[in-house]
């Protein structure tokens, strides 16, 4: 994604995106393409409109940005069209194809149309604790509420990204984005977190609170190369938990953000990606995700590790009677992994384009026996977060997100 050195050169390409773009919602040009055309060049990306103005165009991503970064649009209720490959995950990747097909690069999605699919939408209004890291009362905190925001696609100016089409480069920078969480005042605390921003890390409520100790006093973040190399450590400057999950813990609201004052974006991150529901209830045993972590356990700790390994392992998403909050899987996972990113691979690569990245879809939490729909003791897994448009919201589009 192109980068801004100031808002003053991001409101200006918004504007000059808005003056290329206004087109796009009147009758189709040579660049767009008409889905009633009887022969159209594609056979099945003729099924895909996000923005229901009869044609898909390059402002078609537009809607999808938005929607990813927990804002409400107009076009909420067409989220297959949204779903431009027909993985049953909504992600930036399918922004990203819309430009490339436009750039010549993309032969259209491989399945055919699918009927519109219900995904569960934020709560109007969720509350939420920031603890500043400098303060020594570890049970201090400022609290607010993020209530659902509107996205109007006629007012670009309010719009905060814009995908330039000439830059369809997108490298995959490893590992780096799946950091090591610690605590020098809770050595038992060791968990995992994702860089989703160039100063926000994504990773478990319990990594970094507990009713008991509050919020944890010294929490470090280290990066760790090549799965085994520290390279950089950092300390967080605020912290952000759901206010639910002070009351009891419950695993709904078992999610966290970490604010880094130092700039993250050479060690790469995680896109977020919001899963459908034939996505998360995937009986078949055909939907696959991976979890990457640094496993808290000596069989796991090589020699010389002076902050563990990190281990990647792949499963498969597992049918559940509860799939509204949580994604489960059954990759291999233990101690350390919490706050791990439950994630899917994307990529695509033709006519000289690329695409190569890691959409975070939920944040591992617990493992240990599945129990199936039908109450039966099954085997091992593990389950976290799902990625919802609440927190989308949270983690890209949060105003408190600093004091």
């Amino acid at each position: 994604m192109r980068k801004f050195k100031s808002i003053a050169a991001l409101a200006a390409s918004i504007v000059t995106a808005a003056v290329t773009m206004l087109s796009c919602f009147g009758s189709a040009t040579a660049n767009e393409i008409d889905i009633n055309a009887t022969v159209p060049p594609f056979e099945n990306i003729k099924y895909k409109d996000p923005d229901n103005n009869g044609y898909l165009s390059p402002s078609d991503s537009l809607p999808i940005q938005a929607y990813l970064l927990g804002l409400k649009t107009p076009y909420d209720d067409r989220l297959t069209h949204f779903d431009i490959n027909d993985n049953g995950i909504i992600s930036y990747f399918d922004s990203w194809l819309i430009s490339a097909y436009f750039a010549g690069g993309f032969d259209g999605p491989s399945s055919s149309y699918a009927n519109y699919i219900d995904l569960n939408s934020a709560n109007s209004s969720t509350a939420y604790w920031r603890h500043n890291c400098s303060s020594s009362n570890s049970h201090s905190y400022t609290s607010y509420s993020l209530s659902e925001r509107n996205w109007n696609p006629y007012t670009y100016t309010t719009f905060p990204t814009y995908i330039d089409p000439s830059d369809m480069m997108k490298e995959d920078n490893g590992e780096t984005a799946v950091v090591r969480l610690s605590d020098s005042d809770s050595p038992e605390v060791c968990c995992t977190g994702t860089i989703v921003g160039d100063h926000v890390i994504a990773t478990a409520a319990h990594c970094v609170y507990s009713n008991e100790k509050g919020f944890f006093k010294d929490l470090k973040i280290d990066i760790i190369e090549d799965g085994i190399t520290p390279i950089e450590t950092f300390n967080a400057s605020y912290v952000h938990i759901p206010q639910e999950y002070t009351i009891n813990q419950e695993p709904k609201f078992d999610y966290a953000l970490i604010y880094v004052e130092d700039d993250l974006s050479d060690y790469g991150k995680f896109e977020l990606g919001i899963a459908m529901d034939s996505f998360t209830a995937a009986s078949t045993g055909s939907e696959k995700v991976k979890v990457s972590g640094f496993p808290f356990n000596e069989k796991y700790m090589p020699a010389g590790a002076e902050k563990g390994q990190r281990y990647v392992a792949e499963g498969i998403v597992m049918e559940s009677n509860d799939t509204d909050n949580f994604i489960h899987h059954n990759a291999h996972v233990t101690n350390g992994h919490s706050g791990s990113p439950i994630y899917i691979e994307e990529t695509f690569s033709k006519n000289g384009l690329s695409y190569k990245g890691k959409t975070l879809i939920a944040i591992h939490t617990t493992g240990g026996l599945y129990i199936d729909p039908s109450g039966n003791l099954v085997s091992l897994f593990g389950y976290g977060t799902r990625i919802t448009q609440k927190h989308a919201l949270f983690y890209l589009s949060n105003p408190y997100i600093t004091g």
